[in-house]
């Protein structure tokens, strides 16, 4: 980038940060149907690569079901 294009990106990262915000916070999401027995998921990583957008989910930690084994039997 040469001095006669930052004027350009100075005003393509205000008019950005005016659509966008700095920061996304999330309440976490819900499936539905069967998989609505994960729970809710929060989101732990984004990375974009190329075209490319991942995410990754993080799934509430189990919960022991009634029906396992592990009294004094």
């Amino acid at each position: 980038m040469n001095l006669r294009d930052r004027p350009i990106v100075t005003f393509v990262q205000r008019k950005f940060r005016s659509m966008f915000k700095e920061e996304l916070v999330g309440t976490g999401l819900m499936l539905k149907g069967e998989w609505e027995r994960a729970g809710t998921l929060e989101l732990d990583e984004i990375a974009a690569d190329g075209a490319w957008l991942r995410l990754g989910w993080n799934m509430p930690a189990a919960r022991p079901s009634r029906s396992a084994g592990g009294g004094g039997e």
